[in-house]
C-alpha cells in the first residue's frame, strides 16, 4: 500500500492508498542552486514572505528599503521605461513560481510592477505560445538587463533551490529550469495536489494561483483535492466578496471560476469549511478524509495523480 507525503505549510500531510487507486507522483521542480557574489548593494525589495525576510536578515542586515526615485528614461522594446535611481544597487528577494500574468514569478515580476509595466506585459502575452519564453519574457529580460539589479530567488522554503546573483542571470536560470522540467500533458480524472507548502500555500489566493497550473491536466468533471494550509486566510478581497455573495473579478476569483467549470474542488486547509463552502469548495480537515470521501463516491475506482508542488507544474502551454 503506497504512502505519499505532500507539503502542507511548513510540514507535510500523508496519505495511504491502495495500488489500484494510485496513478503516479510528480516531484517538485528540479533546479541547481546558483551563487554569484553580490557586491555594492545598499537597498532591498522583497515579496514580504517570511522566508524572504529571513534571507535578508541572514546576509544583508545593513541594507535599507528601496525608495523609488525617478532617474532617467529609455525606450525598451517600444515601451517608455522610467529607470529608478539606485536600482542597480538593489537586491530583489522573492519566491519563484509559475504565474498567470508574468509566466513565472521572479525578480522581473516585482520590478515590472514597481515600474507600472503590467500593461506592457499583458500586451505582449496575446501571441505567447509558451508561458515562460514568449514575447513578454523577452521584454522582462530586457528590463532586467537595462536596470541591472541583483536577486535572490528560491523555491519553497529555504532549501538548496536558491539562486543568487545578477537578476538577469537568475531569471534565465529559472526560465531554463521550467523549460527542462516541462510535464507532458495528459488529462486525469483525479488529482491530489499540494501547492508546494509555504510560501505557495500561505493564503487561498496563493493556493489558487498554484492550482491554475492543474488546468491542462484535469478531465472535464474531474476531481481535485488541493492540499494547502492557508494560514493567512483568503488573502484576496475578491474572494472575501464571493463569501459574502457579492461579485468579483479579481485574479483569484477568475482562477476559481475556471477550475470549478472543469472540476469539483476539495480543499484540505485550516480555513473553516463553512467559508470554503461559500466559495463552492468542499472543505476538509485531513487529506485522508477528503480522499476517502471522493473515492467512496466513485466506487473506489479513481486513480490519484499526486502533485507535490503545483506552484511549479509547467505544461508548456499558455492557458490564460
Amino acid at each position: 500500500m503506497p504512502e505519499v507525503w505532500v507539503p502542507y505549510g511548513e510540514v507535510e500531510a500523508s496519505l495511504r492508498l491502495k495500488h489500484e487507486n494510485y496513478d503516479d507522483t510528480v516531484e517538485p521542480l528540479k533546479i541547481d542552486g546558483y551563487t554569484e557574489e553580490i557586491k555594492d548593494v545598499f537597498y532591498y525589495i522583497t515579496d514580504g514572505k517570511k522566508t524572504s525576510i529571513e534571507l535578508l536578515q541572514k546576509g544583508f542586515m545593513s541594507l535599507k528599503p528601496f525608495n523609488f526615485k525617478k532617474g532617467g528614461e529609455t525606450i525598451i522594446d517600444g515601451a517608455l521605461v522610467k529607470i529608478p535611481e539606485n536600482i542597480e544597487k538593489t537586491i530583489i528577494i522573492c519566491a519563484a513560481r509559475l504565474d498567470p500574468l508574468y509566466g513565472f514569478f521572479g525578480p522581473h515580476s516585482i520590478l515590472l510592477s514597481l515600474l507600472g509595466l503590467e500593461g506592457e506585459v499583458l500586451s505582449r502575452k496575446e501571441n505567447d505560445v509558451k508561458t515562460v519564453n514568449g514575447p513578454s519574457a523577452n521584454f522582462a529580460i530586457r528590463i532586467l538587463e537595462e536596470t541591472k539589479p541583483y536577486a535572490i530567488c528560491y523555491f519553497g522554503g529555504v532549501t538548496q533551490r536558491v539562486l543568487m546573483g545578477p537578476a538577469a542571470e537568475v531569471f534565465k536560470r529559472i526560465q531554463e529550469a521550467f523549460l527542462k522540467n516541462t510535464v507532458k500533458q495528459k488529462r486525469r480524472r483525479f488529482i491530489v495536489a499540494s501547492a508546494g507548502g509555504y510560501p505557495y500555500d500561505d493564503t487561498l489566493f496563493e493556493t489558487l494561483v498554484s492550482a491554475y497550473n492543474l488546468l491542462p491536466f484535469i478531465d472535464d468533471d474531474g476531481e481535485i483535492i488541493l492540499v494547502a494550509e492557508c494560514q493567512g486566510g483568503l488573502g484576496d478581497e475578491g474572494l472575501r466578496r464571493l463569501t459574502l455573495g457579492l461579485s468579483s473579478n479579481s485574479l483569484a476569483s477568475q482562477i476559481l471560476s475556471k477550475l470549478k467549470k472543469r472540476a469539483h474542488l476539495s480543499l484540505v486547509s485550516s480555513i473553516p469549511n463553512t467559508l470554503t463552502g461559500r466559495l463552492g469548495i468542499s472543505g476538509y480537515s485531513s487529506l485522508t478524509e477528503a480522499f476517502e470521501f471522493i473515492e467512496s463516491q466513485n466506487s473506489w475506482k479513481l486513480k490519484a495523480w499526486i502533485v507535490k508542488e503545483s506552484a511549479t507544474l509547467y505544461s508548456g502551454k499558455q492557458q490564460w
